[in-house]
């Protein structure tokens, strides 16, 4: 992608079950992954983990090839310090098969004047394909 602040890969999750899939099931996939998860009990179980804060926030909802979310991961004594900033892009293949397209950005986003937190439509320059 020339000139966007995006750059990316992919994976392809197959799953197996006896049950046709739809539609809905991505729109549960993107709901499952949307939110904010901790570390913490597993740091405080063993000392060898660090405490880490994963949030994923849908964003580009008026986008109809997918559904898309931003990433960040930070320790969660840096919350306000990231070091992994990613934008995910969820579709369905088959039945069986959901595709995670991973974008990283080529430069870190810089905290909203809102609320503190970033935001993947700061340092959008055009449309990701």
């Amino acid at each position: 992608m020339p000139g966007s602040p995006l750059a990316g890969c992919a994976a392809k999750i197959e799953v197996k079950s006896g049950a046709a899939s739809s539609g809905a099931d991505l729109v549960k996939l993107a709901g499952f992954m949307a939110g904010s998860f901790s570390s913490s009990e597993q740091a405080a179980a063993d000392t060898s983990y660090f405490d880490i804060r994963l949030r994923m926030a849908p964003i580009w909802s008026e986008r109809k090839d997918g559904f898309w979310l931003y990433v960040e991961q930070a320790v969660a004594t840096h919350e306000e310090k990231p070091y992994r900033q990613r934008v995910y892009h969820l579709t369905q293949l088959s039945p069986t098969i959901f595709e995670s397209d991973v974008f990283t950005l080529r430069a870190p986003l810089p905290p909203s004047r809102e609320s503190g937190r970033r935001t993947a439509r700061s340092r959008r320059s055009r449309p990701i394909p």
